[in-house]
């Protein structure tokens, strides 16, 4: 994850989750979200709002620093997305 300029939520949820130990089930716990939500996120089918992926990375025990550049990376992603859609 050092380079953000290949970053999608997709592949940092799956690093991040197997990285804490958890599986998807006790992520969702600790976030306040469902394994279905976990999935989908982890296979590219959604993604998740800021706050729900800031409670992801918290629930990670990511640090703050590294947490707010994932963040800010999630809106640019965010942003590319919207931008190839017009």
């Amino acid at each position: 994850m050092s380079n953000l300029k290949e970053f999608t939520v997709k592949d940092t949820i799956k690093q991040l989750r197997k990285k804490a130990g958890l599986s998807q089930v006790e992520l969702a716990e600790a976030a306040g979200l469902t394994q279905g939500a976990i999935s989908q996120t982890e296979a590219g089918t959604t993604t998740y709002s800021a706050a729900a992926f800031e409670r992801v990375l918290r629930a990670c025990s990511v640090g703050k620093r590294v947490r707010v550049r994932l963040i800010l990376a999630w809106f640019e992603e965010q942003a590319a997305q919207v931008q190839s859609t017009k």
